[in-house]
């Protein structure tokens, strides 16, 4: 093994070791607890509906799990921008400048960090669903798509977090961003545009499917944004190029296909 891929093996075990101590910290940072528990309270009030009405579905009922996650995600942007801005909070920049790991590395292993509180939604999402399929309604593959995207959009949101902590380094901006993520809503009246919403419910499982690329797309250029100021240019450049692909041709398609004539599949 030549220096050069010695060099290489060894940075990306530091950074994926820094991933997993972020990572650890993020699962019991005060701002994943608080996703958590709305989370939780999410699915609660869907399994007290199914206890007490015959009648439950997910198109009817499962909203206040929607809710609940999606509330989940603006708290993990909170979070990882909480996590990004530690040095310049506690004025421990110039000490990690002199570590052995270099800029890329540990701005690397913050964003992949953001991968640990989307591994824990999914895995939550996956045991409710399980369970209620059993025990009381099968969702659609619509729905099924929808869980899905609620999982990936707790991934966009952290490496936004990252990315705003970067480029906008105050701790208040992302409190500001997620209140305006929870406050804006898509018009009652459906339109094609209407699926540049990160969580537009489309009805059919095809357009489902391209706006799950969409919000993969987001992720990417999140990532690319947050490793832009690090030096790891390769990184960044394939992450925006990917990214933008990814938006631009899943946008394309569902704005064309989303309406049918009069009627949208909303």
């Amino acid at each position: 093994m030549s220096s050069a891929q010695g060099y290489a093996y060894s940075s990306r075990r530091v950074m994926m070791a820094l991933a997993n101590f972020n990572g650890r910290k993020l699962l019991v940072s005060w701002g994943l607890i608080a996703a958590y528990g709305m989370a939780l309270l999410g699915t609660g009030i869907f399994v007290a509906a199914g206890v007490t009405k015959d009648d439950v579905s997910f198109v009817d009922d499962g909203w206040t799990v929607a809710v609940g996650f999606y509330i989940f995600a603006m708290f993990t942007m909170v979070a990882t921008n909480y996590a990004a801005l530690r040095d310049r909070r506690e004025g421990t920049s110039e000490q990690h400048e002199s570590l052995p790991a270099d800029s890329r590395i540990r701005a690397g292993g913050v964003v992949l960090a953001t991968a640990w509180p989307f591994v824990v939604a999914t895995v939550l999402l996956g045991v409710i669903i399980a369970s209620t399929a059993v025990w009381l309604v099968v969702p659609s593959g619509v729905q099924l798509m929808a869980v899905i995207q609620t999982g990936i959009f707790v991934a966009t949101l952290g490496t936004l977090g990252v990315a705003l902590a970067t480029w906008v380094p105050n701790p208040f901006v992302a409190p500001v961003v997620a209140f305006a993520l929870f406050i804006v809503q898509t018009p009652e009246v459906p339109a094609s545009w209407h699926v540049i919403f990160p969580l537009a419910h489309l009805g059919s499982v095809p357009l489902a499917g391209w706006h799950t690329i969409y919000l993969l797309g987001l992720t990417a250029i999140f990532a690319g944004i947050a490793l832009a100021r690090s030096g790891a240019r390769r990184s960044v450049v394939a992450a925006l190029l990917v990214g933008s692909a990814a938006v631009g041709v899943s946008v394309a398609v569902m704005i064309t296909q989303v309406c049918v004539g009069s009627s949208c599949l909303f």
